[in-house]
């Protein structure tokens, strides 16, 4: 998969997840926009600061179709805010979202089914 390559080379990346209402749902589309310090476009969902997003500090944040293309518009015409908000997204990633965070999280989960297949 190289859609790395996409978003090094992308100012703005837009993130919308289908199932963006699962308490322990990660969306690796959103990881590899934050960590590839392209600024993240993110469609709003449950929890968002679970995640340490922050609107306008790490990320920009979405409802409608309509809004996404006004805030996309906005930032590219500020390029010096758009740096610093994409910056502090791959800051967020590169501290928050890693994949040994990721596997932290699915240990206790592994463990769980293993003890309720135990007889």
């Amino acid at each position: 998969h190289r859609a790395h390559e996409v978003y090094l080379r992308s100012e703005i990346a837009l993130s919308v997840s289908l199932m963006n209402d699962l308490d322990c749902y990660s969306s690796e589309r959103l990881h590899r926009i934050l960590g590839c310090g392209c600024l993240a476009l993110v469609k709003t969902f449950p929890m968002l600061s679970t995640w340490g997003l922050v609107d306008g500090i790490n990320c920009a944040t979405w409802d409608t179709p309509l809004e996404a293309v006004e805030r996309a518009q906005v930032l590219l015409a500020d390029p010096e805010r758009l740096e610093r908000i994409a910056q502090a997204g791959a800051m967020l990633a590169r501290e928050r979202h890693t994949w040994i965070a990721r596997m932290l999280e699915l240990v206790p989960l592994v463990e769980a089914v293993r003890a309720a297949r135990k007889p």
